[in-house]
């Protein structure tokens, strides 16, 4: 009887063989050449390295410049940017400034009220109506008339109102039609009723 060749043992150190199969060079597929089941240890392993604080550091960093250049996209994008600034800043309210140019002033029998208006995107396209009228110390009316304002988007637009007055004229109010902005004022220290 022949005896059976002895199988010889590979010639690799235990701690060689243990490695892991996604960190080796082949990767868990078979050496070029071979066949079978199984990873072949190569003689150089690729080792991961630690990570220590500085890689992570680098990793928040790309990260941080990462969502600064999405962020940075998405700001030129109009849609978004107008999204983003509603939510992120208080935007005024659109409303129709109503107010005097000048103090109103007599000029003989007849009393000049400038009176301007703007259109901060209040809604007034086809134009403001503003009513001017004269009252007496007693409330009593001595002229009024209406006048048509063109409406203008952020720019003043002035008008002087010439009314009728005589001695008893104590007190000017100005209302625009529609709104509830009103304006009013006293000749000389009347006093008038409140209304």
């Amino acid at each position: 009887m022949s005896a059976a060749p002895e199988r010889a043992e590979p010639d690799v150190a235990p701690e060689e063989a243990d490695f892991d199969d996604a960190d080796s060079e082949g990767c868990g597929e078979p050496a070029p050449g071979r066949s079978g089941g199984g990873a072949v240890p190569s003689a150089r392993r690729s080792r991961r390295r630690p990570t220590g604080p500085g890689g992570r550091a680098l990793r928040w960093a790309l990260a941080a410049v990462g969502a600064l250049v999405l962020a940075a996209g998405a700001w030129s994008v109009p849609v978004v940017r107008t999204e983003l600034l509603d939510s992120f800043t208080e935007r005024p309210r659109p409303y129709t400034e109503l107010y005097f140019d000048t103090t109103p002033t007599f000029e003989g029998a007849t009393v000049l009220v400038p009176v301007a208006v703007i259109d901060h995107g209040g809604g007034g396209t086809s134009g403001y109506q503003v009513r001017v009228v004269l009252e007496s110390a007693e409330g009593k009316l001595v002229d009024s008339t209406t006048v048509q304002l063109a409406a203008r988007y952020n720019a003043p637009v002035s008008a002087v109102v010439k009314l009728h007055g005589d001695s008893s004229a104590a007190l000017v109010r100005v209302s625009l039609v529609g709104h509830a902005q009103t304006l009013h004022y006293r000749f000389g220290k009347v006093q008038l009723p409140d209304r």
